[in-house]
């Protein structure tokens, strides 16, 4: 739901880059990036977040959804996303309420499932400001239906100048 209107956002002379450390993942991207029609603006990485093949200072945005589950040490992972954030560059992580992520069948194996103001510590450790705090209940599930409303929880922050 979110990739449309986030595509919507680049202009045309507007260069799109993703990252993950799965081909699979890869692979299921540049389909989809290919069908919506941006074959010619995006490149695509097989890397651990925590090295991105991308110049400091280099990305207007970077969008995370659902993966800070996967990094151990989360802060080496915002370390590097704030290396390659422009000044005025924003960062939005979308993560799922720790009591979804808990009542998930999958929620607590091989995750890092974390409270509210250890995400809030992680940004300010890494050299970010949160902008903003946002929550939602998805109600779009798909399959995987538990007791526990599915929050989702927006965070917006940006380099902090004086880091």
């Amino acid at each position: 739901q979110l990739m449309p209107e986030l595509l919507d956002q680049i202009t045309q002379d507007g260069q799109l880059f993703g990252a993950d450390i799965s081909a699979d993942m890869i692979s299921e991207a540049a389909e989809f990036l290919g069908r919506a029609g941006y074959a010619s603006n995006f490149e695509l990485y097989q890397t651990n977040s925590t090295s991105l093949p991308i110049a400091n200072d280099d990305l207007d945005g970077v969008v995370a959804i659902n993966v800070v589950y996967f990094w151990q040490d989360a802060v080496d992972h915002l370390r590097e996303i704030r290396r390659v954030l422009k000044a005025k560059g924003r960062l939005v992580i979308a993560v799922r309420g720790l009591a979804y992520m808990q009542a998930m069948p999958f929620g607590k194996d091989g995750f890092v499932l974390r409270e509210d103001q250890e995400y809030r510590a992680m940004f300010q450790e890494a050299g970010f400001q949160l902008l903003e705090e946002a929550r939602f209940v998805d109600e779009q599930l798909g399959e995987i239906k538990v007791n526990v409303p599915a929050e989702v929880i927006l965070f917006l922050a940006q380099p902090k100048i004086d880091f």
